[in-house]
């Protein structure tokens, strides 16, 4: 089946006509701010012939819409998680037939020939802008909004990506991953864990930033615990006045890359 055939079967399955579809992204692209995130009837009809390919934004949406990964979307048109750290705010997809609108044309991070530089002895084929560990297509505000009502938002998956110069989970989530975050499970959980691996992963929100780890809360302070093999020391703040919890990371999408020239560069914390 097509790309725009499997959409089309998304669509049916949820029992959704054209016009359900455009309701609910005009409510999310509101939600934003952003007319990229908007998917009109119009669009979508195109697009489900496959005479239009849609670009990360709106396959964001119809992601929330459908409530299915937004990884599985890309990859219908031939595209990886490094496509989506690249979106900002969301290339037109390889092959795009005929005219683009302003909105779907790459926006690449700038950054300054220093950063530049700095970025790209970090991480081999990490996008320069992206050094900082952050939320990605619009997360940010979506968690903001979300946490200013009080109320959770329409859609809980968040998408976050491991900065270039982020060692605090490395070796098992390396500079560059591609993280899942459920925004509902904002509170450290304390279930049985035999590994690293079943042991949650929490994206968190600090002073400077984002970042990533194991906590354990105790008298009032979170601790941000790093992968043993990391360089990075355990941090603490206090809780809640210094961190919030976005939420916990389900899935993860990983960066192999790494000369021994770049690990042995980094520099303990």
């Amino acid at each position: 089946m097509s790309p725009g055939g499997q959409l089309r079967a998304l669509r049916e399955a949820k029992g959704m006509g054209l016009r359900d579809v455009e309701r609910d992204s005009r409510q999310w692209a509101d939600e934003l701010g952003q007319d990229d995130y908007l998917v009109s009837h119009n669009y979508l009809a195109e697009v489900e012939a496959d005479r239009h390919r849609p670009s990360i934004f709106k396959l964001y949406t119809l992601s929330a819409v459908y409530n299915v990964d937004l990884l599985r979307l890309v990859a219908l048109y031939g595209m990886s998680a490094e496509d989506i750290l690249r979106s900002e705010p969301g290339p037109e997809l390889p092959g795009a037939q005929g005219e683009s609108n302003s909105q779907e044309m790459v926006k690449l991070p700038t950054t300054s020939p220093a950063a530049l530089s700095a970025t790209s002895s970090a991480t081999p084929g990490l996008d320069p802008g992206l050094d900082q560990t952050r939320l990605l297509l619009g997360g940010s505000s979506l968690w903001s909004r979300s946490r200013g009502s009080g109320s959770p938002a329409r859609n809980p998956v968040l998408y976050g990506v491991i900065g270039s110069t982020d060692l605090t989970m490395d070796p098992l989530l390396p500079p560059g991953s591609l993280l899942q975050i459920d925004s509902r499970r904002n509170e450290v959980e304390t279930p049985r864990w035999r590994n690293e691996y079943e042991r949650p992963i929490y994206f968190v929100r600090v002073t400077r930033g984002f970042a990533c780890g194991w906590c354990e809360v105790s008298d009032s302070k979170l601790s941000l615990i790093p992968h043993p093999l990391s360089p990075v020391r355990i941090r603490q703040f206090r809780y809640p006045d210094e961190v919030e919890i976005v939420g916990r990371v389900t899935a993860v999408t990983i960066s192999l890359i790494r000369t021994a020239e770049q690990s042995a560069g980094y520099q303990r914390e």
